[in-house]
């Protein structure tokens, strides 16, 4: 690959990252609120088949990771068409990758402590890039 093409990858790449925005559960909600919007993801086309035991986005199980799972889910799904992270006030927008909170968690003895990216499904789970 030329230098020319690498540096114009890299760029879309910086792009690409700098608008990157996930739709993620506000974990100061109770858990009754975050049950209830992660509910209403489900049943309104958020992808929460990967999120049931023995799929790849299962792992960290806590309310909290399915909810912010099935938020984004529905936000990238939909926000062309409106959407907004909501959730009854149960979800927030940010900008700040979540993988790195998720997929580095030390006491979820299965990621143990990896770097970011290190654990690609569980980066890949929160991208929703998981076939």
């Amino acid at each position: 690959m030329s230098a020319t093409m690498i540096k114009m990858v890299l760029a879309l790449l910086l792009v690409t990252l700098v608008r990157s925005e996930w739709c993620i559960a506000n974990y100061t909600c109770p858990d009754p609120v975050l049950q209830h919007g992660l509910d209403w993801a489900c049943a309104n086309g958020a992808d929460c088949d990967k999120t049931l035991p023995g799929q790849p986005c299962f792992l960290p199980n806590s309310l909290k990771d399915h909810a912010s799972y099935a938020y984004n889910s529905y936000y990238k799904k939909f926000k062309t068409q409106g959407a907004t992270c909501n959730f009854a006030y149960s979800g927030i927008l940010t900008n700040v990758d979540p993988t790195r909170r998720i997929c580095s968690n030390k006491s979820n003895l299965s990621l143990r402590a990896l770097p970011l990216m290190g654990n690609k499904m569980c980066a890949l789970c929160y991208m929703n890039f998981v076939p």
